[in-house]
């Protein structure tokens, strides 16, 4: 099987913090500018993981939606780029994981 690499979908905001992980980051700035990203990413073949942020994927086209959930390679994870003010770090890690893998983690 092929390397299959990280790819990060996201707005200006946060698109610095991820380079300095050294994965590929894609900036958009727009629902179908992003819409778009996921969608040839997942075509490509080329990523095993793409992070997306969440505020794009709840404006996506429901069917678009759906097949970007309901993908396991490229396995797209959705990650908020804002806490809500009741919720910890950890409580939101154990969510993302969660929504990613199907199974509850505790995070300690």
């Amino acid at each position: 099987m092929a390397r299959q690499d990280i790819l990060v979908i996201m707005g200006s905001e946060v698109k610095p913090g991820f380079q300095l992980t050294g994965v590929k980051v894609l900036e958009v700035s727009n629902i179908k500018d992003a819409e778009k990203k996921v969608l040839e990413a997942m075509d490509s073949g080329k990523y095993g993981i793409i992070i997306l942020e969440e505020k794009f994927l709840n404006e996506f086209d429901p069917r678009n939606k759906s097949k970007i959930l309901e993908s396991v390679v490229p396995l797209v994870v959705p990650i908020s780029v804002t806490l809500s003010s009741t919720q910890s770090v950890e409580e939101y890690l154990e969510m993302v994981v969660r929504r990613a893998i199907g199974f509850h983690i505790k995070v300690r």
